[in-house]
């Protein structure tokens, strides 16, 4: 058993807390009954780490909590956890996008470069673009990363991984505001027009309809 010192909506000591067979939901149900609240607009931070729901499977020792751990507890509205699960989803999706542009470029190695997510975003002037959210930046760049991506695999003629590329920067196209994408103008494309309405329109009927030809001239 162990003892957790709680600190923030509600400050206290947890005595003879089961830390292999309790769960962070357990833990919230708990600290949330002490602070007389929903356990919903409750979130711990433990170590420097909110402690997810996604962690429901998993033991409070699993995830680093012993005896006399620390852990903050704070309290947010219905509106604001929404908005936080939100985020974390999309953040979930856009890494499953990066590792998806990661495995196309593993097919063609030779044929491929792209740069890393974290690139700043510039006009044609130099200047940066100034995105505030975090989330909306990795998006913007990864789009672009991936159109860039699908020119060159059309440059060789594969035109299945350029489809899938196009897909893919399009998907992460919709999470940013579609506003910041239309005014971002980067440099990766020669016009806005290009870098968000044309490409969708022409590059992909360009490789839906080789793709297609290339199939009906195996068979």
């Amino acid at each position: 058993m162990a003892r957790l010192k709680i600190r923030g909506t509600w400050s206290g000591l947890l005595e003879d807390v089961a830390v292999h067979a309790w769960t962070v939901p357990m833990l919230r149900e708990e600290v949330a009954t002490r602070a007389n609240c929903s356990p919903d607009s409750i979130t711990l931070t433990f170590a420097g780490k909110i402690l997810k729901d996604d962690d429901a499977v998993r033991s409070l020792a699993s995830l680093g909590v012993k005896n006399n751990s620390k852990i903050l507890a704070t309290r947010i509205s219905p509106q604001e956890r929404d908005a936080f699960r939100r985020e974390e989803s999309l953040l979930s999706r856009l890494e499953e996008i990066w590792e998806a542009a990661n495995a196309i470029m593993e097919n063609h190695p030779d044929e491929l470069s792209i740069e890393d997510i974290n690139r700043e975003i510039e006009y044609r002037s130099g200047q940066l673009v100034q995105i505030d959210s975090e989330l909306e930046r990795r998006a913007v760049v990864l789009g672009a990363r991936l159109h860039a991506m699908a020119v060159n695999l059309i440059g060789f003629e594969l035109y299945e991984d350029a489809i899938e590329a196009l897909c893919l920067g399009e998907e992460a196209f919709s999470i940013c505001d579609p506003n910041l994408v239309e005014v971002s103008d980067p440099i990766y494309t020669e016009n806005k027009k290009e870098f968000r309405c044309q490409l969708p329109e022409s590059l992909l009927q360009i490789c839906i309809y080789n793709e297609t030809s290339n199939h009906l001239g195996n068979g």
